[in-house]
């Protein structure tokens, strides 16, 4: 009987370290940086920021210029981002990305979501 209950507290045990492993933080969004004016002076490596503005031309494979009403930054987008959708460069959208800042480089930011 006393090992029934030391066995059963042990698969209780792992249950809960496991459960505990899948628990996954959702990402925030930086609440105060919301231009790309705001991002080139005062974004971090890694911040997440919304941004409203427009992927105005292709420069490479992955890679884009966003502009809005501020000013304009490099963009990497992949292609499973735009879900099959044709976006123009007078197209207003809703970026969600993240600051890509290296040492003594111009920040860029990596596109996650875009919503028209």
């Amino acid at each position: 009987m006393r090992k029934a209950f030391v066995l059963l507290g042990l698969v209780a045990a792992l249950s809960c370290a496991t459960a505990s492993a899948e628990i996954v933080v959702p990402h925030r969004i930086h609440p105060t940086i919301d231009t790309v004016s705001e991002v080139l002076a005062s974004g971090k490596d890694e911040d997440w920021v919304m941004l409203t503005g427009a992927l105005v031309r292709k420069e490479r494979a992955n890679e884009y210029v966003f502009r809005d009403s501020t000013g304009e930054i490099k963009a990497t987008v992949l292609s499973d981002v735009f879900a099959g959708r044709v976006l123009h460069s007078d197209q207003t959208v809703r970026a969600v990305a993240r600051v890509s800042r290296p040492p003594f480089e111009t920040p860029t930011i990596d596109i996650e979501r875009i919503d028209e």
